[in-house]
């Protein structure tokens, strides 16, 4: 059996497209944001404003959209998928697998 060289382009293709395409979704993230504690911000997927999401966890896993001066405190919007407001979710645990909005 004999295969063709675009056979062999295509599958070539199709398996880096595969490996290389697989990107993370690229969040915004505001100055003085996701700079102090243990693992901040790691797995956000959703935009945060400036100085949010300070503290042990504050943000980790997070997917919602965070706003000006919120979520500080440790684990402050862990495994957030809402909104959160100017001001809003500050403290230990705060808003802690909040889907809706504050």
């Amino acid at each position: 059996m004999r295969t063709t060289p675009h056979v062999w382009l295509l599958s070539t293709l199709l398996v880096l497209s595969l490996l290389l395409g697989q990107w993370r979704a690229h969040a915004e993230v505001g100055n003085g944001s996701c700079v102090s504690g243990t693992q901040p911000c790691d797995g956000n997927t959703g935009d945060i404003g400036n100085t949010s999401c300070n503290g042990d966890f504050a943000c980790f896993a997070n997917s919602g959209k965070i706003r000006n001066n919120a979520c500080t405190g440790d684990s402050a919007c862990f495994a957030n998928s809402g909104p959160v407001d100017k001001h809003s979710c500050n403290g230990v645990g705060a808003c802690e697998d909040n889907s809706g909005g504050h």
